[in-house]
């Protein structure tokens, strides 16, 4: 069986992936069994059994992929990716055609990508987004026909991607690698699978642009096309139309006129209000509400492709102290001042859409940071958080409202599943809003903000954060990962590839997932990059020892000659270099030696980095010169800067 690799042209050795067989299940319309019968739609299988029936054959076939008569485009391009990697697996160029004029028929060979006529016939086919998800797969075989389809664009896709992974072992492993099998003959697998991801929708982090939506989107991800601003719908248009993070000073700037003539009138009346306050809106003031939701209202209402905006506090942590706030808090918490404030808003809009005739269906996510990270909610009698009251659940309906958790100040090296003392209050905030059922958002951290060029230990924390939501039911529509705007981290490939694994499933091992990616990222120099990656791994250990603890924050720096010694810097080089020796000997193509090669270049741009940082006065002056030519030489290379964008 000869091995295929788009972007290469070596082979590599087979992957493999430690599943759990799953028993589907119905979900009822309710809450109560959405929560209850969830579980069995987070356990993927396997693998499937093998049918009779014969997909392709010597490069033959008889089926045909069908596509609506007016298909979205997502439904055309996820037909393009399914004809294009078939036919890279097996020769064969499968026939795309419309539903039109097709009648039923689970005899006929059709492979049913999106809402077609044929999907639409099956009643006992149930895609229920409140169920599914934005992306969640589901792959159905019904005689001779498989059906692929999500209930919203993104899990149309993924089923297409799903169907390829079992079928012909296709695995994007980065944006410039994929990787599948080679078949003669391809028999159809017994498809019965429907699945929801912990993580509907994971943001590769610090990749961006236009060249990489459709290479992320295979590893079951989305980027932004810029670096920021929003994170990419596929086709879509922005996720968060250009209005993501601290966007306060979009709809309400306290130097706008009308906040600053209305602070002067509550100054002259001697009024303890304000529109603003310590750098914040006052979220309970009657005119903040107004003047917010009229200027909201006008951004909406001249741009109809928006249809989810963040609405982020900004970046202080700081809240309004007036006296009505304080008695709010003392009653909501942080969090519930927020939500019932983005609840009058989208009221108000609600009503003045209405009133013009117009249907909008607009969610406003407003951002729990800092002061406003608090959930509303309570212990009831036995023990169970509920919420404090009606007001504070975020409001359903056209225009409605979610959350975006922003635990900025958590601890990444300790999950929420063995907390530190300082997690302990951030996994009782989590748990606690996540009693309510609307739409759940996160912002996460992923690199040691003033450091970006040293190792962020946080890979073992990732695996078991996944698994503790995993088994708390907490699924998250989307998670962005801040990584401080630097272009380059230690190891990034291997983290990203780790977070898109572990975020869809995360009863996969770490251990395995890191394996899978060094063999077949790196090829013949693998375990020189896994010595490396353990070697990191153990360093920040050592670290630990140094500092005395082993918290790990965003905003916690272990940049300096302390804590990394030139010897250590010398044996992570080594590994590298080990590795890119193995390649020189290798059989590979001299094109495909370049590829591997600059693949290990940027791990070792970045220790290289670090030794002209802290050693530059140890070197001789003829190894500084050639060491300053190394960093001068790549530092310009797109994505090598380490200290931040240039």
């Amino acid at each position: 069986m000869k091995k295929i690799i788009v972007l290469l042209l070596t082979l590599v050795l087979g992957m493999s992936f430690l599943m759990v067989s799953c028993d589907n299940k119905k979900e009822d319309d309710t809450d109560q069994g959405y929560q209850s019968s969830r579980p069995a739609l987070y356990i993927e299988p396997e693998s499937f059994a093998e049918t009779d029936i014969v997909l392709i054959k010597n490069k033959a076939t008889d089926y045909v992929i069908v596509i609506p008569d007016n298909p979205t485009q997502m439904e055309s391009y996820a037909a393009e990716e399914l004809q294009y990697f078939l036919k890279e697996s097996t020769g064969c160029q499968i026939g795309v055609i419309s539903d039109a004029g097709l009648s039923s028929d689970n005899n006929a060979k059709y492979l049913s990508i999106g809402q077609t006529s044929l999907i639409k016939a099956q009643t006992d086919i149930e895609i229920d987004i409140k169920v599914m998800g934005e992306s969640g797969p589901t792959i159905i075989r019904k005689g001779n026909t498989v059906y692929m389809c999500g209930a919203d664009a993104y899990g149309t896709l993924n089923s297409v991607y799903k169907f390829l992974e079992y079928q012909i072992n296709f695995m994007a492993y980065a944006v410039d690698y994929v990787y599948y099998d080679y078949f003669n003959e391809l028999k159809l697998l017994d498809f019965n699978y429907q699945y929801v991801p912990t993580i509907a929708k994971m943001t590769a982090h610090e990749v961006y642009g236009d060249r990489y939506v459709k290479d992320v989107a295979r590893m079951y991800m989305v980027c932004g096309v810029q670096a920021h601003q929003s994170n990419a719908e596929l086709f879509n248009g922005n996720y968060w139309n250009g209005y993501f993070c601290h966007t306060n000073q979009f709809f309400l700037n306290a130097n706008d006129e009308k906040v600053k003539e209305l602070e002067n009138q509550y100054k002259e009346n001697g009024e303890d209000r304000y529109i603003y306050k310590n750098n914040q809106i006052c979220y309970t003031n009657e005119d903040a509400i107004r003047l917010f939701s009229e200027n909201l209202f006008n951004v909406l209402s001249s741009n109809e492709s928006i249809n989810r905006v963040n609405l982020g506090v900004n970046d202080y942590p700081t809240s309004c102290d007036c006296q009505k706030c304080l008695e709010q808090t003392a009653i909501y918490n942080g969090g519930g001042v927020l939500i019932r404030f983005c609840n009058r808003v989208a009221e108000n809009i609600d009503n003045w859409f209405k009133e013009r005739g117009e249907t909008r269906k607009i969610e406003l996510v407003p951002l729990l940071y800092y002061n406003y990270i608090t959930p509303p909610v309570r212990l009831d009698s036995k023990g169970n958080y509920v919420p404090i009251d009606d007001t504070v659940y975020p409001r359903q309906g056209d225009i409605s409202v979610g959350f975006m958790y922003t635990p900025i100040l958590s601890c990444y090296q300790h999950s929420y599943e063995e907390p530190c003392e300082t997690n302990m209050q951030n996994r009782s905030d989590l748990l606690g809003w996540s009693v309510f059922t609307n739409k759940f958002y996160m912002y996460s951290y992923g690199s040691n903000f003033p450091g970006k060029h040293t190792y962020f230990n946080n890979m073992s924390y990732m695996a078991d954060q996944f698994r503790w939501y995993h088994e708390n039911g907490i699924r998250f529509e989307s998670v962005h990962e801040q990584g401080y705007g630097a272009d380059l981290g230690v190891l990034d490939d291997l983290k990203m590839f780790v977070r898109s694994r572990l975020g869809w499933n995360p009863l996969l091992e770490l251990e395995e997932v890191v394996e899978d990616f060094v063999t077949h990222y790196y090829g013949v120099a693998g375990e020189w990059i896994d010595k490396y990656y353990h070697a990191t791994a153990d360093h920040t250990e050592w670290i630990y020892d140094q500092k005395g603890t082993d918290c790990l924050y965003p905003l916690t720096t272990s940049t300096s000659a302390q804590y990394w010694p030139k010897n250590t810097l010398l044996e992570f080089e080594g590994y590298i270099l080990n590795g890119m020796r193995a390649i020189d000997s290798s059989n590979y193509t001299d094109a495909d030696k370049e590829v591997y090669k600059e693949r290990l270049n940027r791990e070792l741009f970045l220790v290289r980095y670090n030794e002209y940082v802290y050693y530059s006065s140890e070197f001789t002056k003829n190894d500084l010169k050639v060491l300053t030519d190394y960093v001068n030489e790549n530092i310009v290379k797109d994505g090598y800067n380490p200290t931040g964008r240039s």
